[in-house]
């Protein structure tokens, strides 16, 4: 399992690190309009990597029969339908959000993305059956070698495009790749058939987690459209830039643990073995994970943020720790996630989202009415991420009956730790002492060790003679 963590995080820091020098490389080499019109690509694949929220790859390692030929074909099947779907919507809406965007002069340029849909719709689903036996190389390649590729593929193409065009041809090269190693680092053919049954299983399944991931689509760009029109341009720039460095390691984390936690989430749910101890140490790993991305960003965010965008985007510096605080919930909110994933019940999943996702327009009413500062937005979404964590765990212990009980002392370690990393943020005292920059770090140790003082907190039976 160790060897298997490793591969996973390696490929995932991959991925975000290349997206990372991959966005800072492309602010170095276009201008300002070139760079927003880039920016604008950017968004419409994040909009596509939302419709592909059916998670199939997901079933396939969930569902008992995901490792059988006919279960692969008939899921290959389903998937190639959707990619052509949305092959067929991006030509479609290309000139619509170019006038939306106001870039209506490349709406041409945003056809080329309909091969992004296509690529993703013919991936081989290989590189999921393998991850049942806990093989991840096909999957940690496949994550990470495109965007690596896409990087490395910048320099030349800007020297031959010059100009915005680098971004959407770096993303087709991106999918591309990604469709070749998939078919490359396979060991079954690659089959494609049109199953009723599994269409049904696969609709069944998806459809809460793509209402999910269209919630999430929603929730981040949602805050960048408050932040548009509450304040002026160079605000959003600093606040997108803050968000994106807070946002990355939050998911790198996220890909990392779900890889790992679902293949035996899901074989113990199917042997029906005693969930107790798997949602103890479930629970522990993404808490301790969140509190640890608060702690680093707390204590090295800024810094990096100077150093990878210069002195004109310091002023995101003091939001970075409030914005680590929502993301680092956000990763905690995970566990939920992936218990509800390993009992295919995605519908707790979509329930969670919905309730984060109304805090936007309440949100967008106080900032917008009362002219509230940026702080009180980013709150908004921190009281969300805590409403919708603790419904998760009310849902997962009334409708599933699952002991959550192993959830407390991991989110009790957790909260004391945010609260660490805010205080000597913001505290008009700790804040300018330089010996309290170590409380984080000594709260996150504290909740390393709440666990294990707890259990000789547990009552013990006592037997009379």
């Amino acid at each position: 399992m160790l060897s298997a963590a490793t591969l996973l995080l390696s490929g995932n820091i991959t991925v975000a690190l290349a997206s990372l020098l991959r966005a800072i490389l492309l602010a170095r080499l276009l201008t300002l309009e070139d760079f927003g019109i880039a920016a604008t690509f950017s968004i419409a694949m994040n909009a596509m990597t939302m419709a592909f929220g059916f998670s199939l790859g997901q079933l396939a390692i969930q569902a008992r029969d995901g490792a059988g030929a006919r279960m692969q074909a008939g899921l290959q099947g389903l998937q190639a339908i959707i990619g052509c779907v949305l092959c067929v919507a991006v030509l479609t809406l290309a000139a619509p959000y170019a006038d939306l965007m106001g870039t209506s002069e490349v709406a041409s340029a945003y056809r080329w993305l309909a091969l992004v849909p296509l690529c993703v719709g013919l991936v081989h689903f290989d590189l999921f059956r393998q991850q049942r036996r806990n093989h991840f190389g096909t999957f940690a390649a496949y994550t990470s070698l495109p965007v690596l590729v896409s990087l490395i593929a910048i320099w030349p193409l800007f020297v031959a495009l010059g100009d915005w065009r680098v971004m959407p041809a770096a993303l087709i090269i991106q999918a591309v790749t990604a469709l070749a190693l998939s078919h490359l680092r396979s060991h079954r053919r690659y089959r494609l058939t049109f199953d009723p049954t599994v269409v049904r299983r696969g609709l069944l399944f998806g459809a809460p987690l793509l209402g999910n991931a269209a919630l999430v689509f929603a929730i981040f760009t949602g805050d960048r459209i408050i932040v548009a029109a509450a304040f002026d341009p160079g605000v959003l720039a600093w606040f997108s830039v803050a968000f994106m460095l807070t946002l990355m390691p939050a998911n790198l984390a996220l890909r990392t643990l779900n890889s790992l936690s679902l293949p035996r989430l899901s074989r113990d749910a199917a042997a029906g073995r005693d969930p107790a101890q798997a949602i103890r140490e479930t629970c522990r790993n993404y808490a301790l994970t969140a509190a640890l991305l608060a702690v680093a960003i707390t204590l090295i965010g800024g810094p990096v943020l100077r150093i990878a965008f210069g002195p004109a985007y310091a002023q995101a510096v003091p939001i970075l720790t409030l914005l680590a605080v929502m993301q680092a919930l956000r990763c905690a909110r995970g566990a939920v996630d992936v218990l509800a994933l390993s009992r295919a019940r995605t519908g707790i999943i979509l329930r969670m989202s919905v309730i984060r996702a109304i805090v936007i327009p309440l949100a967008a009413f106080a900032v917008l009415h009362f002219e509230l500062a940026l702080p009180w937005l980013i709150g908004a979404g921190i009281g969300g991420e805590v409403a919708a964590f603790l419904l998760g765990l009310t849902l997962l212990h009334r409708r599933l009956a699952l002991p959550m009980s192993g959830a407390i002392a991991p989110a009790l370690g957790l909260s004391v730790t945010l609260l660490a990393s805010m205080m000597v943020t913001y505290h008009p005292v700790l804040a300018v002492t330089p010996a309290m920059r170590a409380l984080p770090a000594l709260t996150l140790l504290a909740a390393l060790l709440i666990p294990k003082l707890t259990v000789g907190l547990r009552p013990r039976r006592v037997v009379r003679p």
